[in-house]
């Protein structure tokens, strides 16, 4: 009698199989269905929230593409104030090799968006024009006192309108 039980015990971890009931199977199929609904509802949950997050970096990515390049002009090669023309253009001097230059930014709405024009003025009356974008956001220049505010739906940029002694900084002559 001993014997037979032990025989019953060791047939399973021999590999052999007992007969599943119709109410175990039902259970095992119901939960192996939700955990992979669940399962599908994560997945889902996780692409909709990735593609809204790249979505939404794309855009930062644009706005602080253009902050960055009027700024990094600015920065590097400016040499005057900033002088505020109109909520859709701003100007200032700059020195590019040896020579002063007259530098003007413009935003340009078309049907695709914004355009950023940057027309360099140099001696002799030649000019040089660049364009940037276009750019699916609103952009525009407001003054005050000491800064010029880059305006996005972002938030606001400031850039000073007076930066330190270029010839000190640079070694070079501005006049």
């Amino acid at each position: 009698m001993l014997r037979g039980k032990l025989q019953k015990k060791n047939s399973i971890c021999n590999g052999e199989v007992g007969e599943i009931s119709y109410i175990e199977f039902l259970i095992v199929f119901i939960l192996a269905l939700e955990i992979s609904v669940v399962s599908f509802f994560m997945i889902d949950a996780t692409l909709e929230w990735y593609i809204t997050l790249k979505k939404d970096y794309s855009k930062s990515l644009e706005f602080f593409h253009v902050i960055n390049y009027i700024r990094h002009d600015y920065y590097n090669r400016g040499i005057s104030k900033i002088h505020y023309i109109s909520s859709r253009r701003i100007s200032f001097d700059e020195i590019v090799d040896g020579k002063k230059k007259k530098v003007l930014y413009q935003i340009l709405k078309t049907n695709e968006g914004i355009l950023i024009k940057r027309q360099v003025s140099g001696i002799y009356g030649k000019k040089g024009i660049n364009y940037l974008g276009p750019y699916k956001m609103e952009l525009e220049f407001r003054n005050s006192p000491k800064f010029i505010i880059l305006s996005t739906p972002r938030g606001e940029f400031i850039l000073p309108k007076y930066i330190p002694n270029k010839e000190f900084i640079l070694g070079i002559s501005v006049k």
